[in-house]
């Protein structure tokens, strides 16, 4: 009986993570239709327009919702229910992070050089920063409860409703404006459903799981934080999530500005099949590890410290095979799944593949980097990513079009992660007699990333496509000995934690 009840406590964090992961492949998968019929059925000037504005406005929803879901995941996981004394002024926050939003992305129409047509999909999309802001905001709500099912139904809902106007767009052959419209009518339905479930948490009826019944009374004697206190230690969550989606996405919007919607189009072809990729890893770390790793940061070190070796070394060993798979299958797949017209993303995408594994490792130390006092070292490097991101694309743009666009990606990813080894290997030390291994394996293989990729840059430029095929090629190579290394390294040995 003993037995069996420890399966199945062993058991229900793999069920959760597949549930989760299951209703992420669904979603995606729905998120990847929608893209692909769209690129059949519009002109590549359209669907870069459409696709700018949708990027422009997942920019500027983070200023909506400004970090107040992991924040939210933050103070409940260290103080538990009295966690509740955060919310008057989380609230009061929530409201005016979404004006600010609003106002930015009205002056954005005013006064971008991007063309008329994005500039008009935005102004109808606008509504779709205020649903976004308070979907992550009530997702931290599910988080917080384990209600893993409801989390995945939410995370579904939104993509399929964008899917089945898509479709009803398709069969009508309606306008790109009326799919606008659309798109917006569907954001009215989300934010009504996460207004009710944030109304729940506002009067009190969070269902905490992981800290115990709900204590008896209302919470006096607790300090009320004031505006001004919460302000301060909610800042750090809102730009670490602004910074991360300016060097993320904010390529699209600058090749926009800078070459139109045309190439914009191709480019988010490659940027949709790369979001596709990092799938699963946004799921382990974003959904189901943040509340814990809270946790674990206060009560159960030994955890964390797994976290760093074992999880480094596994999800390192996950990039790898996905890169090499993603940059084979580039040139085969693009074309016979979005066109002959986008064949260009296909050159675009093998570059890009190359940050997969350097970006899955960051995930796993930038995840330590949201515990303790850490989150403002994590802001000030993802800002640091950020500028150099923006940059280096304006500067690269300019001169080689899109292929810059996904080689400054490569190069950022590569400056990140860097900076958290640095920081994660320094986090992890005092929290163990154990040795912190790899951390300059780690370091020397994003060096050699950046290097190799700076290399294909030089010679991708001058149009020598054999020279800069072979270095594609040797960091390819080097990344499968580094996996093979790594696999036998974690085959090979048991965890003596």
């Amino acid at each position: 009986m003993l037995k069996k009840l420890k399966q199945k406590k062993f058991s229900k964090p793999f069920l959760e993570i597949g549930i989760l992961w299951g209703a992420q492949v669904f979603s995606t998968a729905l998120i990847f239709l929608t893209q692909l019929i769209l690129a059949k059925i519009l002109t590549i000037q359209e669907y870069g327009a459409f696709s700018t504005a949708l990027n422009v406005v997942g920019i500027v929803s983070s200023l909506a919702a400004f970090g107040i879901g992991p924040f939210l995941l933050k103070v409940f996981g260290e103080e538990g229910w009295e966690g509740r004394r955060w919310l008057r002024s989380i609230f009061g926050i929530a409201v005016f992070s979404s004006l600010i939003s609003l106002v930015v992305v009205l002056v954005y129409i005013l006064l971008s050089p991007s063309p008329k047509l994005t500039k008009t999909i935005l102004l109808v999309f606008i509504i779709i920063v205020i649903c976004q802001g308070m979907l992550n905001m009530s997702n931290s709500v599910l988080q917080l409860e384990g209600k893993y099912i409801h989390l995945a139904i939410c995370d579904t809902l939104l993509p399929l409703l964008r899917f089945v106007t898509v479709l009803a767009f398709f069969i009508l052959n309606g306008s790109i404006h009326t799919l606008s419209i659309g798109y917006s009518v569907v954001s009215l339905i989300v934010i009504y459903i996460s207004f009710l479930l944030l109304k729940r948490l506002y009067n009190d009826g969070l269902e905490l799981k992981g800290h115990g019944n709900k204590p008896s009374g209302t919470g006096k004697g607790l300090t009320i934080p004031g505006l001004s206190q919460t302000i301060k230690e909610i800042w750090p969550f809102g730009m670490v999530g602004f910074f991360y989606l300016i060097y993320y996405q904010s390529a699209i919007v600058l090749i926009n500005m800078i070459m139109g919607e045309e190439s914009a189009g191709i480019y988010n072809v490659a940027f949709t099949v790369l979001s596709f990729v990092y799938m699963f890893p946004n799921i382990l770390y974003q959904k189901y590890l943040l509340p814990k790793i809270f946790r674990w940061a206060n009560s159960d070190r030994n955890t964390l410290y797994k976290l760093y070796n074992y999880g480094s070394k596994s999800i390192l060993l996950v990039g790898i095979i996905l890169m090499f798979i993603t940059c084979m299958s580039s040139f085969y797949m693009i074309p016979k799944i979005f066109g002959a017209k986008f064949s260009e993303a296909s050159y675009v995408l093998s570059i890009m593949s190359l940050a997969i594994p350097v970006r899955l490792l960051g995930n796993n130390l930038g995840s330590i980097l949201t515990t303790g006092k850490q989150m403002k070292t994590k802001v000030y490097y993802q800002g640091v990513g950020a500028v150099f991101n923006v940059v280096l694309n304006v500067i690269l743009i300019r001169n080689i079009g899109i292929y810059g666009a996904a080689i400054s990606t490569v190069l950022t990813e590569c400056l990140i992660t860097i900076l958290f080894i640095y920081r994660a290997t320094k986090i992890v030390k005092p929290l163990t007699d154990k040795k912190v291994k790899y951390t300059k394996l780690y370091i020397i293989y994003c060096l050699v990333a950046f290097v190799l990729t700076i290399y294909y840059l030089k010679f991708n430029y001058a149009e020598n496509i054999y020279v800069s095929t072979l270095f594609l090629f040797m960091y390819v190579l080097l990344s499968l000995l580094l996996g093979y290394f790594l696999l036998k390294e974690i085959l090979g040995k048991k965890t003596k934690v």
